[in-house]
């Protein structure tokens, strides 16, 4: 069954580290996962960043769709 996950926190919480650390741990089950961001995020265009953990593609969603 899928689920969807949203991680929120102020700025320097850890949510890209924790989150590419919960996918790791999910594809190491035997779990897929799909990442997304959305295009108003401009920072590393189709990655997911963190300073700790190394980076992951995603897609990148317009929020008006």
């Amino acid at each position: 069954m899928s689920k969807l996950r949203y991680f929120y926190g102020t700025m320097a919480s850890a949510k890209s580290s924790n989150l590419l650390m919960k996918v790791y741990q999910f594809e190491q089950s035997g779990s897929r996962c799909l990442l997304l961001k959305p295009s108003i995020d401009t920072r590393v265009k189709n990655k997911i960043y963190s300073r700790i953990v190394p980076s992951r593609s995603c897609k990148t969603i317009d929020v008006a769709d």
